[in-house]
């Protein structure tokens, strides 16, 4: 069983957001859409052959991990064996010739009880009837003697036949136990061994009734199911049932990639787990009066849940179809939804094409009306313009390469009539090149142009708006002082400026 396991009913395109609804708290034990495992699948498939029965076998993968979906499928694996090879079948037969010697032994221990008493009054009575009566006590007590011995052979034959019941029981166990142990692979059988080294040998333990025992439980049916349930809560929480049943009532909704038939096969297969996935009822701490949740549902339940997965048109059609009526069988449900898709996909209206589809072929948005009230005039002459029409081609570029529909032969600029590449002819890629690098070229020579001079002038215009500005400033300020700080900063700046323009 590979680790890469998925459900086959689930398209692989598939994402969990468009199969679910409202919040979820918490994520579910097994999602409709099955999340990718997280263990790297080598390639290396690990199988083993099991003997059913005389000239039958099975090769059966070895299960080695993955998603917790797959724990389920592969106690499934094991069910599937164990009812083939009828262990559980024959173990409940002897489970009932174990319960019959049972019976039979506490009935005859009670006919012995209330035997003894009327054995002592008949011989006192004899006791008391003299001489002539011992003849016949005698042969009294031959009967009881007989009887006892009746007695305690058919106590020996009951507690043998309760004595092999329950060893051919312990036997089935055990290979039922050995089973799980074969098909796990090493990591794993460390895990299933530590269970049932726990559940099966320790002691002193405490049965459903809160009864305590000091031998300890053994291999048997109700030990199995127990060790079954310690190891799926390595990867489920005790309240996985409650919790998948939550998540398929009121979170499950279907997608349009998903077919009504493959749809419902996957709610039907996850409804199969919840007998396997453990249930808050199965914790020693939990109320008496609890209910059972990890148990199979009935056909009502799962066709319920089927209807409410649906969106909210379906559901109304299906109750004006079936005049309000809750579904009660599930093949009814499908051929009813399965007609309700096809009468929807029928009504669909086609998809319409976008405009510019309609501007690559010659039209405009109001070429649709126009069009339609041509074919209102005459169909005749549209038939005839159509054929009438004809396409560009170009033989040379169909030959030799381009574009073949965007002009005809004698138009042709990049052949001649020999067939021969003409060295003018530049592609609209090309073109685009060139004039690209042509404006390129263009500005680098814009900016070559400039010399050192034309900068030198930028530069004394720059200076000379200064100076303006300064003098604007200074010419406000009737102080002295001012107006010499002004002179001696303008000697400043015509002396720099003849240092540079000298250098």
């Amino acid at each position: 069983m590979s680790a890469m396991l998925r459900a086959v009913l689930v398209p692989s395109y598939l994402k969990r957001s468009e199969t679910e609804r409202g919040t979820l708290f918490a994520p579910p034990p097994v999602p409709y859409v099955p999340p990718k495992p997280d263990l790297v699948d080598d390639g290396e498939e690990h199988s083993v052959k099991l003997k059913i029965s005389e000239g039958v076998e099975e090769k059966v993968s070895v299960f080695r991990g993955g998603i917790p979906e797959g724990y389920l499928s592969f106690v499934q694996t094991c069910t599937n064996i164990i009812r083939k090879k009828e262990l559980q079948i024959r173990y409940l037969g002897f489970e009932r010739e174990r319960s019959s010697a049972d019976e039979a032994l506490l009935e005859l221990r009670k006919a012995k009880i209330s035997d003894e008493p009327k054995s002592a009054d008949s011989s006192e009575a004899h006791a008391e009837g003299g001489k002539a009566k011992r003849s016949t006590n005698r042969e009294h007590k031959k009967e009881l003697h007989a009887a006892k011995h009746d007695w305690q052979a058919r106590e020996l034959v009951l507690v043998e036949k309760r004595r092999n019941a329950e060893k051919r029981m312990s036997e089935l166990a055990k290979e039922m136990f050995g089973l799980y142990d074969t098909l796990l692979c090493e990591e794993l059988r460390a895990l299933w061994t530590q269970d049932v080294a726990r559940i099966v040998h320790s002691s002193p333990w405490k049965d459903d009734e809160g009864k305590l025992h000091d031998e300890p439980r053994g291999y048997s049916w109700d030990s199995l199911q127990k060790c079954i349930r310690e190891f799926l809560l390595s990867v489920f929480r005790k309240d996985a049932a409650e919790q998948e049943i939550t998540y398929l009532n009121h979170h499950l909704v279907r997608s349009e990639k998903v077919t009504i038939r493959g749809h419902i096969a996957r709610i039907e297969q996850l409804c199969g787990y919840i007998p396997l996935l453990p249930c808050l009822k199965d914790d020693p701490s939990s109320p008496a009066s609890l209910e059972r949740m990890n148990r199979p549902l009935n056909e009502y339940e799962k066709a319920k849940i089927i209807l409410q997965s649906m969106t909210k048109r379906y559901q109304a059609q299906y109750h004006l179809i079936s005049h309000g009526l809750v579904p009660t069988q599930i093949d009814v449900l499908r051929e009813t939804l399965m007609r309700i898709e096809a009468a929807e996909k029928r009504d669909r209206p086609a998809p319409q094409k976008p405009q510019g589809e309609a501007d690559a072929k010659g039209g405009s948005g109001d070429s649709k009306n126009k069009g339609d009230k041509n074919r209102k005039r005459s169909s005749n002459a549209d038939t005839t313009s159509s054929t009438q029409r004809q396409k560009k081609m170009c033989q040379r570029c169909a030959e030799h390469g381009g574009a073949q529909y965007t002009h005809n032969t004698n138009d042709c600029r990049k052949y001649d009539k020999n067939g021969k590449l003409n060295p003018k002819f530049r592609s609209r890629q090309q073109r685009n090149a060139t004039s690209a690098a042509r404006n390129m070229a263009a500005e680098r020579e814009k900016d070559q142009k400039r010399s050192f001079a034309a900068v030198i002038v930028d530069r004394l215009d720059e200076i000379e708006s200064q100076v303006a500005k300064i003098r604007r400033t200074s010419s406000s300020n009737h102080s002295s002082k001012r107006k010499r700080a002004y002179l001696l900063k303008r000697d400043e700046d015509e002396v720099s400026l003849g240092s540079y323009l000298s250098s």
